[in-house]
C-alpha cells in the first residue's frame, strides 16, 4: 500500500492558506477512487479538520506537528503526546508575565480546548470554532484559565499569539532553557501583526506520528512533501520525500526530487502523474 502525506502550509496550500482550484479538482476525485492521501501539520483542528473536508480525506491525519492523529471518518483522536508535569511547570512560570494561550488536553478520546485569556483582536477569525463542532469540547466556561490551572491536565498543546514579537521571544527564551519541550517560534504567514508561538513536547513529531500510522495501518510505503525545517522528522520516516520549489535549502538536500513550488500545485501534479503512471502498468 502506498501513502502520500503532505505538509499544508507552504507546501499544499498556496500563499493564501487555501487550496487552489486545480488541486482540489486533482485530488479529490483521486482520493475518492481510492488513494492514501492524508496530511502532516502543525494546525490545530480548528483549521486542519474543516481543510480535510475538502479534499474528503480518510485516512488518519497528523496535527498539532504529530502530538495529536485524527480519524475524520470516526472523527475521534488518539496517540497524544503529553508536555508532561515538569514541562507544565515551565509553561506555568512563563505565563507569569501575564500572557495567556490556547491549551489544548486530551480526556480520553475527546480533545478539550481551553482558549485562555487572549488579545481578541489577533484570535477573531483565526478559528472557526463552528467548523469542529461536535468534534472538539470547547471549555468557555472560565476564559482566563492558564498553565497554573491545568497542572494535572493531560495537556499536549499550546499555542500563543502576540502582536510583540518581544513578548514571545522572552517567552521562548524562558521555556527553551528547559528539556523536553519543542518550540516554534515564528510571524505568521498571512497575517502582519500576529507573532506566534507553539509549544509541545519534545517527543512529538510528524515523523514519530508517521512511525504510529505505519503501525496502525499495518505497513505501507510512505512518500512525504514539505517544505520547512518541522518536515525534516518527515522525510526521515518515510521512504521517499520531495521538497516544493519554495522550501528551505536543509529539506531540499534531503529530498529525492524537487517539485514546483506550492504557487504550481507541485504535490497535485506530481501525484496525478504517478497515479497515471500506475494506471498504465496495470
Amino acid at each position: 500500500m502506498e501513502i502520500f502525506i503532505s505538509d499544508l502550509d507552504g507546501t499544499l496550500l498556496n500563499k493564501r492558506g487555501s487550496f487552489s482550484e486545480n488541486t482540489i479538482n486533482i485530488l479529490r476525485p483521486l482520493i475518492k477512487n481510492g488513494l492514501h492521501f492524508t496530511v502532516a501539520t502543525a494546525r490545530t483542528p480548528f483549521s486542519a479538520i474543516p481543510i480535510s473536508k475538502i479534499l474528503a480525506i480518510k485516512d488518519y491525519m497528523v496535527l498539532l506537528n504529530g502530538a495529536v492523529l485524527y480519524d475524520p471518518v470516526k472523527m475521534c483522536f488518539f496517540h497524544p503526546v503529553e508536555l508532561g508535569r515538569e514541562a507544565m511547570k515551565a509553561l506555568q512560570e512563563a505565563e507569569q508575565e501575564g500572557i495567556q494561550g490556547m491549551l489544548f488536553a486530551m480526556r480520553g478520546n475527546e480533545l478539550c480546548v481551553y482558549p485562555g485569556k487572549v488579545k481578541k483582536h489577533l484570535w477573531d477569525g483565526y478559528f472557526d470554532f463552528s467548523q469542529t463542532a461536535g468534534i472538539l469540547s470547547v471549555c468557555r466556561e472560565v476564559p482566563e484559565i492558564s498553565a497554573r490551572d491545568l497542572q494535572n491536565e493531560p495537556v499536549i498543546y499550546g499555542l500563543y499569539m502576540d502582536d510583540k514579537q518581544e513578548t514571545l521571544a522572552a517567552m521562548k527564551e524562558k521555556l527553551s532553557k528547559r528539556s523536553g519541550l519543542a518550540l516554534d517560534f515564528y510571524k505568521d504567514q498571512y497575517t502582519k501583526e500576529r507573532w506566534c508561538l507553539e509549544i509541545c513536547s519534545g517527543n512529538a513529531s510528524k515523523g514519530r506520528a508517521v512511525e504510529s500510522l505505519r503501525t496502525m495501518m499495518g505497513g505501507g510505503r510512505f512518500t512525504a512533501f514539505g517544505d520547512s525545517r518541522n518536515d525534516i522528522s518527515l522525510f526521515q520516516a518515510c521512504e521517499k520525500a520531495f521538497a516544493v520549489e519554495n522550501a528551505c535549502e536543509e529539506l531540499k538536500q534531503m529530498a529525492d526530487g524537487i517539485l514546483l513550488d506550492n504557487e504550481r500545485d507541485g504535490v497535485a501534479r506530481y501525484i496525478q502523474r504517478i497515479c497515471q503512471r500506475n494506471a498504465r502498468e496495470l
